[in-house]
């Protein structure tokens, strides 16, 4: 069996990003909302009707993904290292572009407060 290499990625946020982010948690957000719940909240607020259907599909899918690997996943519980298990998990069944695509659209939605974590990613050898 080969080891497995990990690489991490930086994420940065422009100022929109984040002032877009700013608003969304300046709504009231319960200490024990689910992750998933919070990931729908937030695409219903900032990608519905700006972004093509079939988009938001692939959001809504990775939001489905997201409550079928983390069901449990409260929003303070979020650190670097429930995001990268819950990457891991996800890349088991997934292939390296697939897995990072779904990285993509779950970073976006990480509070703001969270937004000075390095988000990491799992680099499938």
């Amino acid at each position: 069996m080969q080891d497995k290499k990990y690489e991490r990625i930086i994420v940065y946020i422009s100022v929109s990003d984040f002032e877009k982010g700013k608003k969304l948690m300046q709504q009231p957000v319960e200490n024990a909302q689910l992750f998933y719940e919070y990931y729908r909240q937030w695409i219903d607020v900032y990608k519905k009707g700006a972004i093509r259907e079939a988009t938001l599909d692939k959001y809504l899918m990775t939001q489905k993904w997201v409550e079928k690997l983390a069901p449990e996943l409260k929003v303070y519980e979020l650190t670097r290292t429930a995001y990268q298990k819950l990457l891991n998990d996800y890349a088991k069944n997934h292939e390296k572009q697939t897995t990072l695509d779904f990285h993509h659209q779950l970073k976006g939605a990480v509070p703001v407060s969270y937004t000075h974590l390095t988000l990491p990613t799992k680099r499938i050898v």
